[in-house]
């Protein structure tokens, strides 16, 4: 208060008396709270308080009207606000990579009630566990949870927070309360190549009338991503026949689709039964990748820890080995060769890591045997007959005898035959029988007789 004993006509409006004065906010000021300060004057219209028919300002007299007040109201500010990042690398995640989120909170100066952040975590992530995250002031240091926190627990994917009291003298360094939290995509049916994971996470908290606030942070969405490989495998065209050795290159390469690196890949190629591993034959296309080979056989297998995206269709791994056709594979006979690739999408054994697989077979189809039967005869009509492989039933063998072509039909035991018809009766003398028969495969056996 102050006490004036008079304040002559001079001060007018362009000269007014002005009284300064300062005060501090107490730290129990709450978002949005008005603070209403009243400033009351009294004067009297006499110096000496002793005349008695002065006017006063006696307050509930009409006539001692001399008395004013005035207000000032003085609003706490509400701009507590909530943003979020990813500070893990990029915004492209494979299944089991573990994304790195921040929310920064920031605050006011003063008491804060019914403080709490919903929506942490997108759909398809998952905390690593339900502690998994850290709190911090905006300095970096470290807040003691328990301090904060009604509920340490993240798995319901919100936090909810004590009163929060950030004092002017000792509260929150940088008035900024951060939350770092790690998790990682789950290896579900949701989480599929190219798909957007995203979430608006709300900051509440109440105001000076208790009615609650809220603020939403933007959006950081991330994109899940799948190594996906294309597997062939191939070996040189021709005919084959026992004691034949082939070589069979095996092609695993990155798809158009695909958006990751694919770990810990396992290749195994079964040798079939009539085929022989030809000892030290594995190679690989590329020195500088980690493979380890095994060729204990039957199975030959390869460990590749990683296969990165740049070996696409342009620059495949290329596989190769070489088998020998046993002596006693006959001809006609199927030799089906199956392979396979397992990989992850993560290195090691890694919890939410997705599995995926490939395999396929190639088929090699021995030449068909082919013989003609010795026709000593003195008839010119005579009977011409060979013999091929009970596979070949209902073939056409193809014969030329003496320029002229026949077409016999190859029985169920592998025998074909066929006469010389009237009209086409042979000369005395001695013919050559030629004979050619393809399978279904399309490989093409001769043979000759006389």
């Amino acid at each position: 208060s102050w006490t004036i004993e008079e304040l002559a006509q001079a001060y007018d409006s362009s000269t007014p008396l002005e009284l300064t004065y300062q005060v501090t906010i107490d730290d129990s000021v709450e978002p949005a709270e008005v603070l209403t300060n009243t400033a009351e004057i009294s004067w009297t219209s006499h110096p000496d308080d002793t005349n008695p028919d002065q006017r006063t300002g006696t307050a509930g007299d009409s006539l001692n009207d001399y008395i004013q007040t005035t207000d000032t109201d003085l609003t706490i500010n509400d701009d507590l606000s909530i943003a979020k990042s990813i500070t893990s690398t990029g915004t492209e995640y494979a299944v089991g990579d573990t994304v790195i989120y921040q929310v920064n909170i920031d605050l006011i100066k003063g008491t804060i009630n019914g403080l709490s952040v919903d929506n942490l975590i997108p759909g398809g992530l998952k905390g690593l566990s339900s502690d998994s995250f850290t709190l911090k002031d905006g300095e970096g240091n470290v807040l003691t949870k328990a301090d904060y926190l009604t509920d340490q627990d993240l798995s319901d994917n919100n936090l909810v927070f004590d009163q929060i009291v950030n004092s002017a003298a000792d509260g929150i360094a940088g008035d900024k309360i951060t939350i770092e939290y790690d998790v990682i995509v789950e290896n579900i049916a949701d989480n599929q190549n190219g798909d957007t994971k995203e979430i608006t996470t709300d900051l509440y908290y109440d105001d000076a009338a208790g009615n609650q606030q809220n603020v939403t942070a933007d959006k950081t969405p991330i994109t899940v991503t799948e190594p996906d490989l294309a597997l062939d495998k191939s070996f040189a065209a021709g005919s084959y026949e026992a004691g034949d050795t082939i070589e069979y290159t095996i092609t695993i390469n990155h798809s158009g689709s695909s958006t990751a690196a694919a770990y810990d890949l396992t290749v195994e190629d079964l040798i079939p039964e009539g085929m022989s591993y030809v000892n030290g034959s594995m190679t690989t296309s590329f020195d500088s990748l980690s493979i380890t080979a095994n060729d204990s056989g039957p199975n030959l297998s390869w460990t590749i820890e990683e296969l990165a995206q740049a070996y696409d269709s342009s620059t495949p791994l290329e596989l190769t080995y070489q088998v020998t056709i046993d002596a006693d594979v006959r001809g006609s006979i199927e030799l089906e060769n199956q392979f396979g690739v397992n990989w992850y999408s993560q290195s090691g054994n890694v919890d939410e890591q997705r599995e995926y697989s490939q395999s396929s077979s190639v088929i090699l189809t021995t030449i068909p045997d082919l013989t003609v039967n010795d026709q000593l005869t003195n008839n010119n009509t005579p009977t011409i007959s060979g013999t091929t492989n009970p596979e070949q039933a209902g073939n056409i063998v193809k014969v030329v005898v003496d320029g002229i072509e026949y077409q016999p039909v190859v029985d169920g035991n592998g025998d074909w035959e066929f006469d010389i018809p009237a009209g086409n009766e042979l000369a005395e003398g001695d013919y050559t029988v030629e004979a050619e028969i393809t399978d279904k495969a399309g490989n093409t056996t001769t043979a000759e007789g006389s």
